[in-house]
């Protein structure tokens, strides 16, 4: 979302983590409850392992490629799932 200086950042094949300290910047800067931090592992280009971790919430979400997607809240870990809803 937000960048900084004039590098650009070039993803390879090559394993990377890729991190986003505050998700949200703007509505961290005005204090609105709606940021995260959010980690990824990405190997060839590919997300393998991806964490979102919301402070004020204090809210977990991860997911790792193949293993599901899971959510740690108020110290009780569970898997979470898709909707099968296909309209709204």
């Amino acid at each position: 979302e937000e960048t900084s200086g004039s590098d650009k950042y070039v993803l390879t094949d090559k394993p990377t983590w890729t991190i986003d300290p505050i998700d949200g910047t703007t509505n961290f800067v005005h204090r609105l409850a709606l940021s995260c931090v959010i980690i990824s592992y990405v190997v060839k280009k590919e997300v393998l392992v991806g964490v979102v971790y919301d402070p004020l919430a204090d809210e977990l979400f991860w997911a790792v490629k193949g293993k599901g997607a899971f959510l740690k809240r108020g110290g009780i870990s569970a898997p979470i799932y898709v909707s099968d809803t296909e309209t709204i």
